[in-house]
C-alpha cells in the first residue's frame, strides 16, 4: 500500500502556519475591491441582468405562465445569483471575492489531505490567492467567479482530490450532483459533467448494486434541475431545451463560409455577409458577426429569435456536411484558444499609471506560467492515455487521469459548438490543470525519493546485498 497519504477519511487540515498566510495573502490581494468595491460590465453583463429582471418580475407575478420575457439564451444560475445581491455590484464582488477565498481555502485542504507536503500545499494555494486573473473576475459582472468556485468543489465531492481507495457515500454523490446542476445552469457548456459522473461512479471500487444506486443519488438532481429548466424554457420559447441560441454559436464557426450558401437561403447568407464585411474589417475576425446582425436577419426573413436560432442551426449543420474540413480548423483553432489564459479587467478604471504598469507586469509573468502549465498539462494528458491503455496506471494517476478527462471534456465540447470567447470559457478549469500538473511533480519526486531511500537501506531489490 503506499503510504504517501492517509487512507482515513478524516479531514487532515493544513497546519495553521501553512494555512494562515495563504489566506492572509489572499485577503490583502483583493483588499481594494473590498475598501472600494466597483463592480465592472462586459459584454454579457447585459444578458445576465436582462435575465435577473426576468426572474423578479416572475417571482413577484407569482410564477404565473413561465418567466415571461425568458428568451432561453442564459440558464439561470448567475441570473438568480446577481438577483439574491438585488443587482447591486457591491454585494457582487463582495460575494464573488469570497468565493475566491473560499477557493483558496478548498485548495489548501484538498492538497494537504492528500499529500501532507508543505510545498505543494503552498503552491497550489497561493495560486488562486495572487492569480490577478482570478482576482479581477471577482470584480466583473460575468459568470467566471462563480463558475469556477462550482467546479472545483463539485470535482472534490466528485473524489477526484481524494486519497486513492476511498469510497464516498450515497449522500455525497447527491451532493455532487446537485453542484454539478449549479455548474450546468451557470454555464451549459458545463454538460460534460453528467457523463463525467457517471463515468466517476463506475470507477468506484464498489460491487454494481452500490454503484447503480449512486448513480442514481448523483443524476437524481442533475435529472430534476435540467429538465425542470428545459421544462420553463418550453413554456415561453416552445423548445424544451436548456439553451435556444445553438445556431448562434455554431455561426461563429461556419460563418466564415457562409458565402457558399445557395440562393434559396440569399436572405440570410446575403445580411450576413454585409456585417461580416464590417467586422473583419473592425477586428479581423468574424466572430460575433451574429450580434450585429441578428436583428436585419430576423426583420428580412420574419423568422423571430428562436427560430432564427433553430434556422441557422439547420444552415450550419449543411455547411458542416460540404465543408468538414473548414469546420474541424475552426474547431481546432477554437480549442487552441481554451488554454490561451484571459484576463478581463479595464485598467483604465486605475489611476495610477506606475500600478497599471506593475499590474501588467505581474500579469505577463503570471500568463507565461499558466500558459507553461496547460502546454505541461497536455504532455502528462497523452502520457495518462498511454499509461492506461496498458493498465499501468497507479492509484494517484487514476486519479490524475479522471482530473484530466475532466478538464480535456470541457476543452473539446465547448470548441465543437463556439468560437469566440473560448480562452475566457477555459478559465474556471484553470486551477484544476494546475492541480493535475503540481500533484504529478509531487507523484514523481515522492516516487523518487522512495527508490532513493530503497536502495539506501537495501531494500531496492537491486545487485549487491550489502556488505
Amino acid at each position: 500500500m503506499d503510504r504517501r497519504y492517509p487512507s482515513s477519511n478524516r479531514l487532515n487540515l493544513p497546519h495553521a502556519k501553512i494555512w494562515l498566510p495563504v489566506l492572509l495573502v489572499a485577503i490583502l490581494a483583493r483588499l481594494p475591491w473590498l475598501i472600494t468595491p466597483s463592480a465592472v460590465a462586459f459584454g454579457d453583463t447585459q444578458g445576465y441582468l436582462q435575465m435577473a429582471n426576468v426572474l423578479r418580475n416572475a417571482f413577484e407575478n407569482g410564477l404565473v405562465g413561465g418567466l415571461p420575457g425568458n428568451l432561453g439564451a442564459r440558464p439561470p444560475i448567475y441570473s438568480l445569483f446577481l438577483l439574491l445581491c438585488q443587482m447591486q455590484g457591491k454585494c457582487v464582488i463582495m460575494i464573488q471575492a469570497t468565493l475566491g477565498l473560499v477557493i483558496t481555502a478548498a485548495i489548501l485542504v484538498l492538497t494537504w489531505r492528500l499529500t501532507h507536503s508543505t510545498a505543494a500545499t503552498v503552491i497550489l494555494g497561493l495560486f488562486p490567492a495572487m492569480n490577478l486573473a482570478q482576482i479581477f473576475f471577482e470584480r466583473a459582472l460575468l459568470s467566471e467567479a462563480l463558475a469556477s468556485a462550482s467546479l472545483l468543489l463539485c470535482a472534490g465531492l466528485l473524489g477526484f482530490f481524494d486519497p486513492p481507495g476511498e469510497v464516498l457515500s450515497r449522500w455525497r454523490w447527491l451532493a455532487a450532483g446537485l453542484l454539478a446542476a449549479v455548474c450546468i445552469l451557470t454555464r451549459t457548456a458545463f454538460l460534460y459533467l453528467v457523463p463525467v459522473g457517471v463515468a466517476v461512479v463506475w470507477l468506484q471500487p464498489q460491487n454494481g448494486r452500490k454503484k447503480a444506486t449512486a448513480s442514481v443519488f448523483f443524476l437524481l438532481p442533475l435529472v430534476v434541475s435540467l429538465l425542470g429548466w428545459s421544462w420553463i424554457n418550453s413554456l415561453n420559447t416552445g423548445q424544451f431545451t436548456l439553451s435556444t441560441i445553438t445556431g448562434y454559436n455554431l455561426i461563429n464557426h461556419t460563418g466564415a463560409w457562409f458565402e457558399i450558401l445557395p440562393d434559396e437561403d440569399a436572405i440570410l447568407r446575403d445580411i450576413y455577409l454585409q456585417y461580416r464585411s464590417e467586422r473583419l474589417q473592425e477586428s479581423g475576425t468574424q466572430s460575433m458577426t451574429i450580434w450585429r446582425a441578428l436583428d436585419p436577419m430576423m426583420e428580412a426573413s420574419g423568422l423571430n429569435y428562436f427560430s432564427l436560432s433553430n434556422e441557422l442551426t439547420r444552415l450550419s449543420g449543411k455547411l458542416i456536411a460540404q465543408q468538414p474540413d473548414k469546420y474541424l480548423a475552426s474547431v481546432a483553432k477554437a480549442w487552441v484558444g481554451f488554454w490561451k489564459v484571459p484576463i478581463y479587467w479595464q485598467l483604465e478604471s486605475i489611476p495610477n499609471p506606475l500600478i497599471r504598469q506593475l499590474l501588467q507586469a505581474i500579469w505577463w509573468v503570471e500568463r507565461m506560467l499558466q500558459i507553461a502549465a496547460n502546454l505541461v498539462f497536455l504532455c502528462l494528458a497523452g502520457y495518462f492515455t498511454y499509461q492506461a491503455t496498458r493498465r499501468s496506471l497507479n492509484g494517484l494517476q487514476v486519479k490524475l487521469c479522471q482530473s484530466t478527462l475532466l478538464i480535456l471534456s470541457a476543452s473539446f465540447l465547448q470548441a465543437l459548438v463556439e468560437l469566440g470567447e473560448n480562452p475566457r470559457y477555459g478559465y474556471p478549469t484553470q486551477i484544476i490543470v494546475m492541480w493535475v500538473v503540481v500533484i504529478s511533480m509531487w507523484d514523481i519526486l515522492t516516487h523518487r525519493q522512495q527508490r532513493s531511500g530503497f536502495r539506501s537501506t537495501g531494500l531496492s531489490g537491486g545487485s549487491g546485498s550489502g556488505g
